[in-house]
């Protein structure tokens, strides 16, 4: 479900996590006169690490060679040629592959010298290759006279494109799109169909052109203006809405400029939407970003757009190898193996926020002594939140002492593992009009804010778990697709920026998590996950988020078991070699805003349990528990507009007493298996 903001906080001066929220837990629903239980010793009590923060020294591995990353070989594409003339196919392959539903005036078969065929995003050897079966996903790529015809079978569509060379296009996560990119410009292509509103309005509106197109209302106007103002775009023509461009079919299209855009490839963008006027859901979707603005050829792709009865079979099918690399520290590599190899999760609860100025150091420390209590159990792993705030003053910096404080692990040392989440926002994702950095941070504008913050991680020293822009695949968001012109390229191009001047800086202990939430919003295909995923070598770990808010009357939660079992479903094949942390979560009890706040309590407390079984015991019964490495309570509320609490996470030692009790018999599972693999590590 989409969440409600929380406009008010306890403490103003925090910095509280969660996209799209703020969330607050006080000492008041914490503190108790409630008898404490003494954490268990345990192992880790009693051992002292031998494994100390070295410099990274290059004959220094822990990995197998085989597991290092290597050097990018270039791509073999012996076909790629500059010059499409150069190359050509026979014009019976073409004529016996060209089907006349594929055909377009603007690409004639006759004068069509050059075709690519693509069977489950392989490259075939020949386009006259017809082994291809019923269910295989084909693509065709068709090069007439500086245009190339492109036909998606699965989908049912096809559409020419401009074709002065070979086109590149990527099939990787044709699920949801493609992409088809030349020297010129990168044009990607989702076909439609998961609106689940019974009109089009409430859907467009809300989900789709909410920051690019006003639905015509003032407020929409008023909005889009001031965003277009606060970060630096303009229209290059005037959004239009016709009928007269494509025959049966109603068009909406935004060409859009991001200005100052010297360190940008491609800053002239035209968005479009293809729909027949009475459909609610299906449509087909198209971004083209180019170097110079190419507005009449986005218009021509958008005529030459056709349908046709498709067939085949959509899947996710790469597989993300995971490579180790070859800059960390001898400790990061040993936590990052120690990670991948333990069968057993290790634990965190988030709280409050660390920050620069440790104004939260004593909250912190309180709070999570007072859980470890009650629970029996040192938590493994100590998570954070800070956001970069706008680049000129106002951004909030790594919190270098209270990590030395309150974290400082590096997995063997008997101190909790810092996971350190970073937002591009400005205003803690409470706008989506404003100004977000977004777009600077693509113009090169936070370089030297993120060169401090490598350097204050590398001083830090001590591995850490960098979770960067959590919950991206959302519409809540400051780094969210729908606000950077429904094009989430511009998130992994943000990311590999930062990534690159981190190593740069010889920042060598940061683990980056990739961390979407389970379930995609808006409704679309382009703002799927892995739309958004950078290169393989900026991302180290899976970050996994699915909530249950068990804020409902007269209906059970949803077991832990299923929720997590289905989104590794979802994950599968792409994601089977990366250890993953589930990041952030939380069960609900109820919440004030529809009822009583407490009234889920004992499902609460059932759900937890359930949980640790899963965890604990069943491991070698589901794929997915094999590869969840650890998990954050996220131990704070959402609040609805009034002030109400929406969803009641916070877990209260004396009204969620059932719940403690479940976390401490299951923790005590987690800690002997903890135990067990330590001492086998001292051996």
């Amino acid at each position: 479900m989409k969440r409600n903001v929380l406009l008010t906080l306890a403490l103003s001066s925090l910095l509280i996590a969660g996209c799209g929220e703020n969330k607050e837990t006080s000492i008041e629903e914490i503190s108790s006169s409630q008898e404490s239980t003494p954490i268990v010793e345990s192992t880790t009590e009693k051992i002292e690490s031998s494994v100390e923060s070295t410099s990274n020294q290059e004959e220094t591995k822990v990995f197998p060679d085989d597991m290092y990353e290597k050097d990018i070989e270039p791509e073999d594409r012996s076909y790629y040629y500059t010059d499409v003339t150069s190359h050509s196919t026979s014009s019976d392959a073409i004529s016996k592959a060209y089907l006349e539903k594929y055909r377009s005036d603007d690409v004639l078969v006759e004068n069509v010298s050059y075709g690519e065929l693509y069977v489950n995003g392989k490259l075939q050897d020949s386009i006259s290759d017809s082994f291809n079966k019923t269910q295989d996903e084909v693509y065709y790529l068709f090069y007439g006279n500086n245009k190339a015809r492109v036909v998606d079978r699965a989908g049912g569509i096809a559409f020419s494109i401009p074709s002065t060379t070979i086109i590149k296009p990527n099939y990787d996560y044709s699920k949801y799109r493609t992409q088809y990119m030349t020297d010129d410009y990168c044009l990607t292509v989702s076909v439609e169909d998961s609106n689940i509103y019974g009109t089009w309005t409430t859907y467009r509106n809300e989900w789709l052109t909410r920051n690019i197109i006003s639905d015509g209302t003032d407020e929409s106007t008023s909005n889009i203006n001031n965003f277009f103002k606060n970060n630096n775009l303009s229209y290059t023509r005037a959004p239009q809405k016709n009928r007269s461009l494509l025959d049966g079919y109603e068009i909406e299209i935004a060409s859009i400029l991001i200005n100052d855009n010297d360190n940008i490839e491609f800053p002239y963008y035209n968005i479009g939407i293809v729909r027949k006027p009475n459909a609610i859901k299906e449509f087909t979707f198209f971004v083209m970003k180019s170097k110079s603005d190419m507005s009449q050829e986005f218009d021509s792709i958008l005529s030459s757009y056709t349908t046709f009865v498709g067939y085949g079979n959509k899947k996710l099918r790469k597989t993300l190898n995971l490579e180790v690399p070859t800059y960390y520290s001898e400790e990061t590599q040993k936590y990052y193996k120690k990670l991948m190899e333990q069968d057993y999760t290790e634990w965190g609860i988030f709280n409050y926020s660390m920050t620069s100025a440790q104004s939260n150091t004593f909250k912190i420390q309180l709070t999570n002594d007072t859980y470890q209590s009650k629970m029996g159990y040192k938590f493994n792993i100590m998570p954070t939140y800070t956001h970069t705030g706008d680049g000129t003053g106002t951004s909030h910096d790594f919190p270098l002492e209270d990590a030395k404080t309150l974290a400082g692990g590096n997995g063997f040392n008997n101190k909790p593992v810092l996971q350190f989440t970073l937002q591009y926002t400005a205003n803690n994702n409470l706008s989506s009009f404003g100004y977000i950095p977004m777009f600077d941070i693509y113009r090169g504008k936070f370089d030297d804010y993120f060169k401090k913050m490598a350097r204050d991680m590398k001083t830090y020293g001590r591995p850490i778990l960098f979770r960067l822009n959590n919950e991206m695949n959302s519409d809540w968001c400051s780094y969210s697709g729908i606000v950077s012109l429904c094009d989430p390229d511009i998130f992994s191009a943000t990311w590999e920026r930062m990534a690159k001047i981190f190593i740069d800086e010889g920042c060598d202990n940061v683990l980056f998590i990739f961390n979407p939430t389970g379930k995609t919003f808006p409704y679309c295909s382009w703002g799927e996950d892995l739309c958004y995923l950078p290169s393989e070598r900026y991302v180290q770990i899976l970050g996994l988020t699915v909530y249950e808010y068990n804020n409902y009357i007269g209906k059970d939660p949803t077991p832990f078991m299923d929720l997590y079992e289905n989104l590794y479903d979802k994950n599968s094949p792409t994601w089977i070699n990366y250890p993953a942390i589930i990041s952030e979560f939380g069960c609900g009890a109820g919440g004030d805003a529809t009822g009583d706040a407490y009234r889920n309590v004992d499902s609460q407390a059932n759900w937890v349990k359930e949980m640790f079984e899963g965890l604990n015991y069943w491991r070698e019964d589901y794929d997915f528990i094999s590869q969840i490495k650890g998990a954050v309570w996220f131990n704070a509320n959402d609040y609805s507009n009034d002030g109400k609490v929406s969803n009641l996470l916070v877990i209260d030692v004396n009204k969620n007493a059932k719940t403690i009790a479940s976390f401490k018999e299951g923790l005590v599972e987690t800690q002997e298996r903890i135990d067990k693999d330590l001492k086998v590590e001292i051996e």
